[in-house]
C-alpha cells in the first residue's frame, strides 16, 4: 500500500484526498471481514444478544421521564412526547459520542496486530463506522414504537433525516481521529474524553429543552 504523503504545499489537494480514497477502497474488505468478528464476538456469549444495544438509551429515556414526571426534573416544553424528544436525543447523542471513541478504541485494540502485522489502517475506523452504523440501525427500532405508540406523524421528508445523521456520525469520527494520536500517548486523554463526553451530554438539549440563553444558564 502506498503511504499518503501529509507534508508540502499541496497537503489538502486533489492527490490527497485520491489518495485517501484510494486507500479506504483498498481497505474495504478487510474492514468487512473485522466487522463480523466484531458483531459476532460482542454479544457472543450473550442470551439476549442484539437486545443489549438500544438498552442503554432506552434506560436513559425511562430514567429521565420519570423524573419529569416526579417533578425532579425541569425539562420545559416539547414539541412531541418527552420519552419520544429524550430517545431520539439519546440515540443522536450516543452515536456522536462512540464516533469520538471509536479511533481511539480500535486502535488500543489492535495495538498487537498493529506492531506485527502490515494491513491497511483504514479497516480499523472503517470496521468501527460499520458497527456504529449497525447499532444505530438497531437503536431505531424502540424509536419507532414510540413514535407508533404516540401516533407521531412522520414527513414526507422524513428519510432525508438520514444525511445529517450520517454527518454526525462522521463529525464524532473526525473528533476521535484527531484525538486519538494523543489518546495512545497519553491514557488520561481516552479517560478525559469519557468523562468529558458525560457532561456534554447536559451542556446540549439532548435530555433537555434549552432555554434561548443557553442550557447552562438555564440550570
Amino acid at each position: 500500500m502506498k503511504p499518503i504523503v501529509y507534508g508540502g504545499p499541496q497537503r489538502w489537494g486533489g492527490q490527497f484526498w485520491q489518495e485517501l480514497a484510494r486507500d479506504v477502497w483498498a481497505a474495504r474488505e478487510l474492514a468487512g471481514c473485522l466487522l463480523v468478528r466484531d458483531l459476532r464476538a460482542q454479544y457472543r456469549q450473550s442470551f439476549l444478544g442484539y437486545f443489549w444495544a438500544f438498552v442503554p438509551p432506552l434506560a436513559a429515556a425511562m430514567g429521565f421521564a420519570l423524573a419529569k414526571d416526579a417533578q425532579l426534573l425541569n425539562v420545559g416544553a416539547t414539541a412531541v412526547p418527552y420519552p419520544a424528544y429524550v430517545m431520539l436525543g439519546t440515540v443522536l447523542w450516543q452515536t456522536f459520542a462512540r464516533g469520538v471513541l471509536a479511533p481511539l478504541t480500535a486502535v488500543r485494540q489492535a495495538a498487537p496486530l498493529l506492531a506485527r502485522i502490515a494491513f491497511p489502517r483504514e479497516a480499523l475506523i472503517l470496521a468501527q463506522a460499520g458497527q456504529m452504523a449497525v447499532d444505530f440501525a438497531v437503536q431505531l427500532l424502540p424509536l419507532i414504537g414510540l413514535f407508533w405508540w404516540f401516533r407521531l406523524p412522520v414527513p414526507v421528508a422524513g428519510p432525508l433525516a438520514l444525511v445529517p445523521l450520517i454527518h454526525l456520525g462522521l463529525l464524532g469520527l473526525a473528533f476521535g481521529l484527531w484525538l486519538a494520536p494523543f489518546g495512545l500517548l497519553v491514557q488520561d486523554v481516552g479517560r478525559g474524553l469519557e468523562a468529558g463526553l458525560g457532561l456534554w451530554f447536559f451542556l446540549t438539549p439532548v435530555a433537555i429543552r434549552c432555554p434561548p440563553t443557553g442550557c447552562w444558564r438555564g440550570w
